[in-house]
């Protein structure tokens, strides 16, 4: 199990299917997309950052996820939005306002740091994914956020770039108003 809190938990309830969200990690990902939506990542950005985090979180789930306490989903799906933005964005932001706007009531600066680490251990340092997988969420939640059909089209890779949006799109937050 990953040590993400650094101490004693609390509550003894496990978080055992992805179905089983609770209120609590309901809101912290609902500032995720705000703090992103703020920081100015365009819909298609987040849609981005969103697949992959959503691919190296079931893949961490797949192996961690019955020794996970329910209050521990959720920061451990945000870090890996963070680590996310971080491989997929050119320009991110800095991992200390991350902690400021989203980590500061969980845990210390240092132990963000020392999980972004150890998650990216688990990965063995590769936050590339391949194929259809990747593509296949990344055009659902286009559809979600209810982009144009060229930008959901549009293969991963080149979907972040402003050339798409302006296409067919009337701004950058097209959708994530």
């Amino acid at each position: 199990m990953v040590a993400f809190s650094g101490g004693n938990l609390r509550h003894s309830r496990r978080y055992d299917t992805p179905s089983n969200i609770d209120g609590k990690t309901l809101k912290l990902l609902l500032r995720v997309l705000k703090f992103l939506h703020r920081c100015d990542y365009s819909a298609v950005d987040i849609c981005s950052i969103l697949a992959h985090a959503s691919i190296y979180f079931e893949e961490f789930y797949e192996v961690y996820g019955t020794q996970m306490e329910a209050d521990e989903v959720g920061n451990i799906l945000a870090t890996h939005i963070f680590m996310a933005h971080c491989y997929v964005q050119d320009e991110t932001c800095p991992i200390h306002l991350w902690h400021k706007h989203i980590f500061r009531n969980y845990c210390a600066l240092n132990k963000l740091n020392a999980a972004v680490m150890k998650l990216l251990q688990i990965r063995g340092h590769l936050l590339r994914l391949d194929g259809e997988a990747l593509d296949k969420r990344f055009n659902a939640l286009l559809q979600a956020a209810q982009l144009p059909q060229s930008v959901r089209s549009a293969p991963v890779e080149t979907a972040n770039t402003e050339a798409v949006l302006s296409a067919d799109a009337p701004s950058s937050k097209a959708g994530w108003t």
